[in-house]
């Protein structure tokens, strides 16, 4: 009995940490800048062009923490707000865009909605000693 006890707690163990995967890992020596967005609606959007290494790696290293938890749906989205939008800007000349729900259990990412381990978007973009400039909604990244 004992033995299957130990069996069964391990097999859990196995598949619930098995079931996380990383969202993203995005390297900082590929990273040339990043674009940060937020704001209480898309009408009152403000941008933060992050160009020091330091902060570069900051959102790297916090966007490489995200876990995917499972699928979520439209239902699971908090209503205000557009939480935090991140446009990392490559070496290569591509880009990576993060979006991440105003709760900061969300993600959308290859047009799907993910459960994620939550995240701090209040105090990552505080963090960011950027000049705030206004931007239009058109100008917002889709995640598609």
């Amino acid at each position: 009995m004992r033995k299957f006890f130990l069996l069964a707690v391990s097999v859990g163990l196995l598949l619930l940490l098995t079931g996380c995967q990383s969202a993203f890992s995005l390297s900082p020596a590929e990273v040339q800048s990043v674009d940060a967005f937020t704001g209480s609606v898309p009408a009152a959007a403000v941008q933060k062009t992050v160009s020091r290494a330091e902060d570069i790696k900051r959102l790297t290293e916090a966007v490489n923490q995200i876990k995917l938890l499972g699928s979520a749906s439209q239902e699971d989205e908090v209503a205000g707000g557009i939480g935090l939008h991140l446009r990392f800007y490559l070496t290569d000349g591509a880009s990576v865009t993060v979006s991440i729900g105003e709760n900061g259990s969300l993600l959308r990412k290859s047009g799907r909605l993910y459960s994620i381990t939550p995240i701090a978007c209040d105090i990552l973009w505080e963090s960011l000693d950027y000049e705030e400039v206004p931007v239009p909604e058109s100008e917002l990244p889709v995640v598609s």
